[in-house]
């Protein structure tokens, strides 16, 4: 199928227009979720350090990943900004 849709931005006195491009490979937005605790045992002080300084009980608490969305096309913009300035808002 064609991409035919047109996009159109306006921010302030400028307006941008675009088209949409279908991506060549579809992107996941993830969400990233702790699902242990990862907190040192109450007998311990603090949790092992590993060599690079970071706290180990931290860093080996299970995560989880979500998709949250997929991205299929992206929008394509051009040209540069027409200014919108209308016969009465000139001096």
């Amino acid at each position: 199928p064609k991409d035919d849709f047109k996009a159109t931005i306006i921010v302030g006195h400028h307006k941008l227009e675009g088209k949409r491009v279908t991506l060549s490979k579809p992107l996941a937005v993830l969400k990233k979720h702790r699902v242990g605790e990862g907190r040192p045992d109450p007998g311990e002080e603090g949790g092992e350090e590993d060599e690079k300084g970071g706290d180990r009980s931290l860093r080996d608490a299970n995560v989880k990943y979500n998709i949250e969305g997929v991205i299929r096309w992206k929008l394509i913009f051009k040209e540069r900004p027409r200014l919108l300035i209308s016969k009465g808002q000139r001096k």
